[in-house]
């Protein structure tokens, strides 16, 4: 049974392991939990910022992983990673979820976003992030 969840655009989330995104067809829209991880890269677009992050399957960092995109804040607005100095550490990191609470690295989150295909592999567009 595959479970189906709204993702606020008029678009049908998938409720699916964190394994099974890059399974998934181009566009599709998923929903996976896991743990964020601190950023791999930034877009540096003042613009419009984004982080590349990991969401790992264990909060020690272990089992499987996926790379994913948040984009960043700087005024706590929702579904957002909240914008990092330029020397950060885990206890920098932190997001607004969907209801406006904070999560940390430590906190397991439910995120719905949009699979990218790429020729350097899978990236999921986080649109949504919530805690339990």
């Amino acid at each position: 049974m595959t479970a189906v969840l709204s993702s606020g655009c008029g678009r049908v989330a998938e409720k699916v392991a964190l394994s099974d995104v890059c399974q998934k067809e181009q566009n599709a829209v998923v929903n996976v939990e896991g743990f964020l991880r601190l950023p791999i890269v930034n877009n540096d677009d003042p613009s419009a910022p984004v982080y590349t992050l990991l969401l790992v399957e264990r909060l020690n960092g272990t089992g499987n992983f996926l790379t994913t995109q948040v984009p960043a804040t700087d005024k706590n607005e929702p579904n957002r990673i909240g914008a990092l100095p330029a020397s950060y550490t885990y206890k920098d990191f932190h997001v607004v979820t969907n209801n406006g609470k904070t999560a940390s690295s430590d906190d397991r989150v439910n995120v719905t976003g949009e699979v990218s295909k790429r020729d350097s592999g899978c990236v999921l567009k986080i649109s949504k992030i919530e805690t339990h």
